[in-house]
């Protein structure tokens, strides 16, 4: 296929104010209210994994999606749906779409809703991955009839960063996809839906606690985060992607291990390091707008243990939280009916979400 490079440069609004709004993603039995209450702040999102069509034939995970967003509704929050089709691209069709856009505008005047559809296509480990045909395809026709039937629900794409790729030791390898050797153009540019159908762009960005006695990152250690680690996990994609699509970006999934088998640093300092790093970074990067932080405790097979991710199963490390983000301006902790949000689009319209942040150094 040759070189494939970027598109065409797309132009967002200006008219929004500062800010980036303060997400989580919570386990299905922890409640919005709680976590709110815990950390003494009002988040203004939260994301949750559902698996599609399921949500549309399947009357269990229909009525979890619906709990989830009358959850949000209730405390004035946005939502962010991960999509994910276990069944592989194929195993839906349009009329699932529409089902599903008219099951979410039960939520039109209430909650601004994110679909972040299919992450990871560029890895080699989920059955939509390393598809890139087959993929733009079935984004752009998802996104379409979501365009077309609702007001209130941006599409999100979101690859994984760059590192590793293509790897090959994972189920899905296509040999294919690495292609001129340029790691922007491949890990990235030849996943690109149609731009225009594009709302938000987005990456994950974990800390996984890394000793390097051979040179390379053996996860699972309580070890402090490099300095820059995560600007150097984001740099490659923000600065070749985001900023020549200019287009906003959510840190779909961030936080830090802390493994509750082994010594090391303490949980605090650990999480501490990486907060000031992941909110820190992004408020100099006007682009950034949402970070969703991944508020979970559970078994990583890639450390073979328990890894508790969470930012309130530590009273210090709610502190330093509330530290780093809850005075703070930048970030938007306010209901979706607040004036902040009005002026951000976010209460009809999410697509429009831009920002007049001036940009920092790297």
């Amino acid at each position: 296929m040759g070189r494939i490079g970027p598109p065409h440069g797309g132009t967002l609004p200006s008219r929004s104010r500062n800010g980036i709004i303060l997400g989580a993603i919570l386990p299905a039995n922890e409640s919005l209210a709680s976590f709110n209450a815990h950390t003494r702040i009002e988040h203004a999102a939260f994301l949750r994994f559902v698996p599609f069509p399921n949500i549309v034939v399947n009357w269990t995970e229909r009525a979890k999606a619906h709990l989830f967003l009358e959850e949000c509704r209730e405390n004035g929050a946005m939502a962010a749906l991960t999509l994910e089709t276990m069944g592989g691209l194929n195993n839906y069709t349009a009329k699932h779409v529409e089902y599903l856009a008219d099951f979410l505008n039960k939520w039109n005047d209430t909650v601004p809703i994110f679909i972040r559809y299919n992450h990871e296509m560029n890895g080699s480990w989920y059955p939509w991955g390393q598809q890139p045909d087959l993929y733009i395809a079935k984004f752009n026709e998802f996104a379409r009839i979501m365009k077309n039937r609702t007001s209130h629900v941006a599409m999100v794409w979101t690859p994984n960063l760059e590192w590793g790729f293509p790897w090959p030791e994972g189920p899905y390898y296509n040999a294919s996809i690495d292609q001129d050797g340029d790691i922007v153009d491949d890990a990235f540019w030849q996943f690109l839906p149609d731009q225009d159908l594009v709302d938000w762009v987005g990456m994950s960005v974990y800390y996984w606690g890394c000793e390097e006695p051979d040179g390379v990152c053996a996860p699972g250690y309580n070890t402090l985060p490099k300095t820059r680690m995560f600007r150097d996990a984001v740099l490659t994609f923000y600065a070749n992607v985001t900023q020549r699509l200019n287009k906003p970006m959510m840190i779909s999934e961030t936080a830090a291990l802390f493994n509750t088998d082994r010594l090391g640093a303490s949980e605090a300092a650990i999480k501490t390091a990486w907060m000031r790093q992941v909110y820190g970074w992004s408020q100099d990067h006007h682009l950034i707008r949402a970070i969703f932080w991944f508020n979970q405790h559970k078994f990583e097979k890639e450390i073979n243990g328990e890894v508790d991710w969470r930012l309130d199963g530590n009273d210090d490390v709610v502190l330093s939280y509330r530290q780093i983000v809850g005075d703070d301006q930048q970030f938007i902790k306010s209901s979706i009916r607040s004036p902040m949000a009005a002026e951000l689009g976010v209460t009809h319209r999410l697509r429009t979400v831009s920002s007049d942040r001036r940009e920092g150094p790297d």
